[in-house]
């Protein structure tokens, strides 16, 4: 049986409880373009599922005055109990003002309770790549379901090396999929140059039954090639050497010794293709 349940109608006592029961961790604060962008991880142990929901961050100075609030979606769009979500926003205010984060499940009108749609779904042919100053994530979702999927999305959650949230981004405005229908995705995001700090990449979609969430379907652990390094090919060219010498002679003579052609090396920079 479909149906929500709003957790306003729960009480102040009951969203503090969940508020409670719901930690964020895996935590990074990232300087991209002057600005800091804050990433997370938000786990529902609350034994509570809930669909809508946001999340709430807050930017702190080196005083630990909040300085800036913002209140952004999820990846995913349900949290089921035991499960993870992964949010990132970056700020407004320039790095100097900004020194770390906070963050936690908003309690709004947004927050609502309820079990996902069992859906059928592939997510498919995910490539991620990266340049200098870009990553770039492609990708298909195909509805196997003979319901119809309605508005799908895909999400990619950018890990470091110590597995902590980096970055976070989502599709939008993708089509409905009826069943046997498939779309291409492509989610493209400003990142730092920096190997390390982008090192693996969740990849997750999910959609709607009428109205109501569908459970997340997942590709997780992505590499990243890195398209901005070139690789040297050698190449072989022919040069020519030696010198001919003019002689008078009233016959025709033989010169020993004449242009030569010799193979030189060399090595020719290419990159691989990416945006």
């Amino acid at each position: 049986m479909k149906k929500w349940l709003a957790l306003g109608v729960l009480g102040v006592a009951a969203l503090a409880a969940f508020a409670a029961t719901c930690t964020v961790t895996k935590v990074s604060l990232t300087n991209v373009d002057g600005k800091d962008v804050f990433a997370g991880q938000l786990n529902n142990d609350s034994g509570a599922d809930l669909l809508q929901h946001r999340i709430i961050v807050a930017f702190l100075d080196s005083a630990n005055n909040v300085v800036e609030t913002k209140t952004v979606e999820g990846c995913k769009r349900s949290l089921q109990a035991g499960e993870t979500d992964y949010f990132s926003v970056q700020s407004s205010r320039p790095t100097s003002e900004t020194t770390t984060g906070l963050a936690r499940l908003a309690l709004d009108s947004n927050l609502k309770a309820g079990e996902t749609e069992d859906s059928d779904f592939a997510l498919s042919n995910v490539v991620v790549r990266r340049d200098d100053a870009k990553l770039k994530v492609t990708g298909t979702i195909k509805n196997n379901d003979d319901e119809e999927l309605e508005d799908p999305k895909a999400c990619v959650v950018v890990l470091d090396e110590n597995d902590n949230i980096v970055f976070v981004a989502k599709t939008t405005n993708l089509a409905d999929l009826d069943e046997g229908d498939e779309v291409d995705f492509t989610i493209t995001v400003d990142v730092v140059d920096d190997g390390d700090i982008l090192n693996t990449v969740h990849v997750f979609a999910d959609g709607l039954e009428d109205g109501v969430p569908t459970d997340a379907e997942e590709d997780l652990d992505n590499t990243v090639t890195d398209c901005s390094d070139a690789t040297s090919t050698p190449t072989k060219t022919a040069t020519p050497t030696g010198t001919a010498t003019a002689t008078n002679t009233p016959l025709p003579t033989n010169t020993p010794g004449g242009p030569a052609n010799t193979a030189t090396n060399t090595a020719t920079a290419t990159a691989t293709p990416c945006f």
